[in-house]
């Protein structure tokens, strides 16, 4: 018998929390006290629908992820675009339970709802980016760190992201005004110096028509978000170009982020940043940080594509912005320690090397393909 996936319960384990329990072709099959919190829906038919029309633009990745054969731990977090009875985010994994495989979908009101089920018994602990990003769901559950007396469980987090934690964990979750055109120039700036990105042009556009574009943004979150994101378009670019726009459109600003890729496995017309786990495995932690660093800071992120052109555009001012406090900072000095924590995290060789294996793989098919059709000509 196939050893299940998920973790024992102890006595000293939190309860289960409200679920649903999909099949491989994402077919509700149970629920657990999620019916009785959601009046609007009468049984499983109608759950599964409301679900599935909340997950907006991650339905697609949802879709995958549940019909995945992969034996490899994973999960997912989605925010939903509404409220399923007083539910608004989701936290999903895969199971096998007696050679049937599952997908395990617990509810909660905020993403830091599900942090007591991510600790050192997961599957997914040992992951240094996973407990990382643990970490932080953790301790903004729990607010602000005393980051004088560290504790063993949050050591890896503030050794390895003190600048990124700090501005988490702040009242104002590190939202700032800001020039984001300079701020934008900051990072191109910061990534330049990096070796590894020396052969990477990043041109930048200011297409705002303002000489000062002021946001109110979370600005630690949003450069710890864009720079694993540039760092896969650099690694998936054909012509080793990132680039990079900012537009206006009322008071929301758009930073877009652009590369010409080899080929897609798969097509997004706004969908979330989760449609990225579509990508080679060896991406799977640079995803991984900008899908929870968007979620926790109420950062607008979404996917497109026009034929192997992939954007991914971050909105900055959908939300409303808390008020101003006028304490004096200066939040471009902020790029180079955050950039740097971020690329950290990364193992920039091993995602470059995913690409000359995805080149060659893509130059075998074409080979075998011209054989193919070779050998039938003669023949």
């Amino acid at each position: 018998m196939k050893r299940s996936t998920r973790t024992v319960r102890t006595p000293d384990d939190p309860p289960t929390p409200p679920s649903l329990v999909f099949s491989p072709d994402a077919r509700l099959c149970e629920e657990h006290e999620v019916l009785s919190c959601v009046p609007e829906t009468s049984d499983l038919d109608s759950l599964r629908h409301a679900f599935l029309l909340l997950l907006s633009r991650d339905r697609e990745d949802f879709y995958r992820f549940c019909a995945s054969a992969s034996d490899r731990p994973d999960y997912r977090t989605y925010h939903l675009r509404a409220k399923l009875g007083p539910f608004r985010t989701a936290f999903c994994e895969r199971a096998t339970v007696l050679d049937t495989r599952m997908i395990f979908v617990f509810l909660g009101r905020s993403i830091t709802d599900f942090f007591p089920y991510m600790g050192p018994k997961s599957v997914y602990y040992a992951d240094t980016v996973n407990r990382i990003l643990f970490e932080l769901l953790y301790l903004k559950h729990g607010g602000s760190p005393d980051f004088t007396a560290l504790s063993p469980e949050v050591f890896l987090l503030v050794n390895r992201t003190p600048q990124l934690a700090r501005a988490i964990f702040s009242e104002r979750c590190g939202t700032r005004c800001c020039d984001l055109a300079e701020l934008l120039s900051a990072v191109i700036r910061q990534l330049s110096k990096n070796p590894d990105f020396s052969d990477v042009k990043i041109p930048f556009a200011d297409a705002t028509g303002d000489a000062h574009p002021i946001s109110d943004v979370p600005v630690e979150a949003l450069v710890c978000a864009l720079t694993p994101m540039i760092t896969v378009l650099r690694c998936l670019s054909v012509d080793n170009t990132v680039r990079v726009r900012l537009t206006r459109c009322g008071m929301v600003r758009e930073i877009e982020l652009a590369a010409e890729a080899r080929s897609l496995p798969f097509s997004a017309d706004g969908s979330g940043l989760s449609i990225l786990f579509g990508l080679s495995d060896a991406f799977r932690d640079a995803v991984r940080i900008a899908v929870v660093l968007t979620d926790l800071t109420h950062l607008d992120a979404v996917v497109y594509t026009r034929g192997t052109m992939l954007s991914l555009v971050f909105r900055i001012g959908a939300e409303p912005p808390p008020l101003l406090d006028f304490k004096y900072s200066d939040p471009i000095a902020a790029v180079p320690p955050i950039l740097g924590e971020a690329l950290g995290l990364l193992d920039l060789p091993l995602l470059l090397a995913a690409r000359e294996q995805e080149q060659r793989e893509q130059e075998d098919l074409g080979s075998r393909s011209v054989r193919s059709q070779e050998e039938h000509h003669e023949e």
